[in-house]
């Protein structure tokens, strides 16, 4: 269990977020009815976006395919066909960091109790790649066959509050737990607020995502996946898929950096986040701050963040 004032500093921060985005659900009139406009998008389908781009996908229909999967140079005869090769150009993602950081997929791994935490180097120490430990550990192993100091899983959660300028505002929370197997479960729930014609409107949009760390050192942990993400509305809720993919960065303590991004769809609505955060972890409680950019359809629905993290 965590030290008690750890818990008493994430539960703190907690509330300060929570009176922070209650005062910006205060303040002016919003200067636009972005979450209503988002909301329409949604149940529309996002018809409206894909008639206006109807045209300009049929203008470039009888453009030559620039053959996907082909040859970049079919002139560099002498080179590796791995890399000569628009299909593997687009993978780059997936297989670079891998090979990066020489990842078969097969090493086990070792959890701290934080970033840092225990003299760890990072946040996990991986079989074959970290220093020997004496404390007991779990089944990963170090290059001479020494347990790993650490534990099979872990567990995240955060809160957080986020505001665009004096009109949009949004309270979410969430988790992240990880297993030594490499499969991780996420969720979240954001809840935001506008200010217009004198009422308030809110929207609410929930996330729960499969991972897999297909690529990871002790200090760079890198995954990508796929969920689904809803949107209540009335009487029903929309549902859409969506694909992501992530990387969790401890470069030296305190700092954790934290990149992430996803792609999907509700009822048809295209919908897109891109989100980054620098943080600064204290025992198990980080504190961190970014910016988060998320669109459905033409709705900009971006704004800047701050919250605590809570690892156990």
């Amino acid at each position: 269990m965590p030290p008690r004032r750890s818990l008493r500093a994430f539960a703190c921060m907690c509330a300060v977020f929570a009176l922070l985005a209650w005062d910006w659900g205060l303040a002016a009139p919003a200067q636009a009815g972005k979450l209503s406009s988002a909301r329409s998008a949604v149940r529309s389908g996002g018809s409206s976006s894909s008639s206006r781009s109807s045209g300009s996908r049929s203008s470039s229909a009888s453009s030559p395919a620039s053959g996907w999967g082909g040859s970049v140079h079919p002139a560099w005869y002498g080179y590796d066909p791995f890399y000569d090769n628009w299909l593997t150009w687009m993978l780059l993602p997936w297989w670079g960091p891998r090979r990066w950081m020489g990842d078969d997929g097969d090493r086990a791994v070792a959890f701290s109790t934080a970033p840092y935490a225990d003299g760890y180097d990072g946040y996990m120490r991986v079989e074959g790649r970290s220093a020997p430990q004496t404390l007991p550990g779990v089944a990963a192993k170090d290059d001479t066959g020494a347990p790993l100091l650490g534990r099979g899983s872990a567990l995240r959660v955060w809160a957080e509050g986020g505001v665009q300028g004096s009109h949009l505002f949004r309270g979410a929370g969430g988790f992240l737990w990880s297993g030594f197997h490499r499969l991780e479960l996420q969720g979240d729930v954001r809840v935001y607020g506008e200010r217009e014609a004198g009422r308030t409107d809110t929207l609410t949009l929930g996330t729960v995502a499969v991972n897999y760390l297909f690529a990871l050192s002790p200090g760079v942990q890198v995954r990508s996946g796929a969920g689904v993400r809803w949107l209540p509305d009335g009487d029903q809720v929309h549902v859409g898929a969506l694909f992501s993919y992530g990387a969790d960065f401890y470069p030296a303590a305190p700092l954790v950096v934290s990149v992430a991004g996803d792609v999907g769809a509700l009822n048809g609505a295209v919908n897109g986040t891109l989100r980054g955060t620098v943080g600064a972890v204290f025992d198990q409680v980080e504190a961190y701050g970014g910016y988060e950019a998320l669109w459905i359809e033409d709705v900009d629905l971006s704004l800047w963040v701050f919250g605590a993290r809570l690892w156990l």
